[in-house]
């Protein structure tokens, strides 16, 4: 359902939309212009309901709008024509109306102000003449403006209710700067109006097509996506852009158009439909592509990469993280052009510190541009013990990032923390299923509801990394009360209560024995509800050189070979989910982040397998590959020249963006 108003040129407008994509279109606004309810009417009207009912999109005049609540003249006049003495010929009047211009039914938009004591008795004799007439009755309405003054009675008498889930936030209040339209703002909203006992049947979620500005971009009217995406490059995949606009970009338009989808409300409205952008950056199109998917076949598998966010490096940090040093390695000491650390390899980027900001937007943009579809990432929990507080800050910033760049997320929980924070008497013993509890049901809250992260079906992936400190029966407890179980994937082997299992390599007796292992897996893995492939390159741990353990063993890189075959077989097994272990190890040796050893070579076989064995459609090139780290170089390189800043950012949003030869070519200027 779309808002058109009708102070544009509606004789063009009306041949440019895609109806295809709607249902309902809402003419904005025609209001009482005397105190006998005498409507004005716009002939350009007339073209747009003509183009409706010719591609069978229902058509409503909508009334009132926000001049009924700031025009003190129309207000009173509402007023009046809606007051005992007054309303059944007002109502009649609108009858007539609607029947004389061929229209389909009326959408009440009257909010804040506007609702006075006569708004139900009105809302009710309108729907006693309008329903036998086989004429739609809709509103608009508001939680924070007005729409605590509707009874819940009332609400009933709607066929739908547009709920404007917007305008949280606005030039009114120059000074409380933010996000008008969040999708948690969505969500409490509709949970609201539900909670009111408006039918889900009726509930239709409004989203806005513009935002507002503050700071430096501040000013006294709403800024149109189309004019959004046309000043800065790349904003479609972005909600904030500038210094500083809020808006709704094509994920989060996505997102809520999911959840109307999951929640399985009446549909979606649009304020308003001329603020669309075009093709592929069109929010409408979002909108329609996510309510009516196109049927397809099985769906491709996903390629997930096991990431690590445990490092600590100069200058983010103090202190150069144990999985730098291992305390054993000192990085401040540079030797032949390279810092020392606790790896038999070395990332192309340098040492690097996981909760950089640059550097988690160029590892997922590297993903991006791999054909990676999103990360498991290695996560110990939100406590203040040993580095799992940085490792949770890390993982929030890599969240951010994969979000940024469409990619999805899970968690790898590493419940061998456990014991631990026991023996360091964090908890007792007998507290470590509340613990886990606590920890799951944060995760409900904060990521499962997130349309960015790893769904099977309704149920969240979540794998347990190691034996497992939990048994069966601690984890039914640990999952109960929450809305869905997750998926659960424990290590190598199934163990209740999970519906499969995740590989992962075996070095302990060499290559081929790791080969073996891997059949195992595969062979077990027929009798189990799912399961999830291991790709690896090589297993080359540094353990022992650092003095931390004995090497759990080696598994060799083969010259690439180890990684192909490994990916290769993954994606031929038919699972939905293909781990790839790891992104960044390096400590054990399995990273597939670009490195000096290997430079691209294990993104590059995944891009070219990726094409060979799914068929969507992918993009990019290995050339793409390069660009990511470019960036990341001249951003550090550039960092304390404010000039280059605007510059970065455009480039960062083209990346982004998809759009890699546009990047290529600002790089080239920048870089001079």
């Amino acid at each position: 359902m779309a808002y058109v108003p009708n102070w544009i040129d509606l004789n063009t407008f009306a041949d440019k939309i895609d109806y295809a994509k709607l249902t309902h279109i809402n003419i904005a606004f025609e209001n009482p212009t005397n105190d006998t309810g005498d409507f004005s009417y716009s002939s350009k009207n007339d073209n747009l309901i003509a183009h409706a009912h010719a591609n069978h999109v229902k058509i409503l005049l909508s009334i009132g709008g926000g001049a009924a609540s700031g025009d003190k003249v129309l207000l009173a006049r509402y007023f009046d024509l809606i007051s005992d003495a007054k309303r059944a010929a007002f109502v009649g009047k609108i009858a007539a109306f609607l029947d004389l211009h061929h229209l389909d039914g009326l959408d009440v938009d009257l909010e804040g102000p506007s609702i006075n004591k006569d708004y139900g008795a009105f809302i009710h004799d309108l729907a006693a003449v309008l329903k036998p007439q086989g004429k739609l009755l809709t509103a608009a309405l508001s939680q924070g403006y007005g729409g605590k003054s509707v009874s819940d009675d009332t609400l009933a008498y709607f066929d739908f209710v547009n709920i404007m889930a917007y305008d949280g936030a606005g030039y009114w209040a120059p000074n409380a700067p933010g996000q008008h339209s969040s999708f948690e703002f969505a969500q409490q909203n509709v949970t609201y109006w539900l909670g009111r006992g408006l039918r889900k049947s009726q509930a239709v979620l409004g989203v806005p097509f513009y935002g507002y500005g503050f700071g430096t971009a501040f000013r006294k009217r709403d800024y149109p996506y189309s004019e959004i995406i046309a000043t800065f490059p790349g904003a479609e995949l972005v909600d904030q852009v500038g210094e500083t606009i809020w808006y709704n970009g094509l994920p989060t338009i996505r997102a809520k158009a999911k959840y109307v989808l999951d929640e399985d409300l009446a549909g979606m409205m649009i304020w308003s439909l001329d603020y669309d952008g075009k093709d592929e950056r069109s929010l409408l199109s979002a909108i329609a592509t996510t309510l009516n998917p196109t049927p397809a076949g099985p769906a491709a598998p996903l390629l997930l990469a096991h990431y690590m966010p445990w490092y600590e490096a100069h200058p983010t940090n103090k202190e150069w993280g144990w999985h730098w040093t291992m305390n054993h390695y000192h990085p401040e000491q540079i030797k032949d052009g390279r810092r020392p650390a606790a790896s038999h390899y070395y990332p192309l980027v340098g040492l690097y510190d996981g909760g950089d900001p640059d550097l988690v937007e160029c590892q997922a943009l590297l993903m991006k541009f791999a054909g990676i579809d999103g990360v498991l990432i290695d996560w110990y929990g939100t406590d203040d013990y040993l580095d799992y507080r940085i490792n949770h800050h890390n993982t929030l910033a890599m969240i951010d990032a994969v979000k940024k760049a469409g990619l999805k997320y899970a968690i790898v929980y590493e419940d061998a923390s456990v014991p631990g924070m026991i023996e360091a008497k964090r908890f007792p013993k007998a507290q470590a299923v509340a613990h886990a509890r606590s920890l799951l049901q944060w995760m409900q809250r904060q990521w499962f509801t997130d349309p960015a992260y790893l769904m099977a079906g309704d149920r969240p992936v979540l794998l347990d990394f190691g034996a497992g400190y939990y048994q069966s029966d601690q984890w039914n407890q640990i999952f109960a009360g929450l809305p869905h179980p997750p998926a659960f994937y424990t290590e190598s082997t199934r163990r209740a209560p999970a519906v499969g299992a995740f590989d992962w390599p075996q070095p302990a007796k060499g290559t081929e024995n790791s080969f073996r292992e891997m059949d195992r897996f595969y062979a077990a893995a027929k009798d189990w509800p799912t399961f999830m492939p291991v790709a690896f390159p090589r297993f080359h741990d540094i353990y022992e050189q650092a003095g931390v353990q004995k090497s759990w063993g080696a598994i060799e890189d083969r010259g690439g070979k180890t990684y192909e075959e490994t990916l290769e077989r993954a994606l031929k097994s038919g699972a939905s989910f293909l781990q790839l272990a790891t992104w960044n190890d390096w400590g054990e040796g399995t990273q597939i982040e670009p490195s000096v050893e290997f430079g691209y070579r294990d993104l590059e076989t995944t891009q070219r397998l990726r094409r060979q064995h799914i068929k969507t459609p992918f993009p990019y090139t290995a050339q793409d590959l390069r660009l990511p780290i470019e960036l990341y170089q001249l951003q550090k390189r550039l960092a304390a020249d404010p000039k280059s800043q605007t510059g970065l950012k455009e480039i960062s949003a083209l990346l982004f963006a998809g759009k890699p030869a546009a990047a290529r070519e600002r790089l080239a200027k920048l870089a001079k």
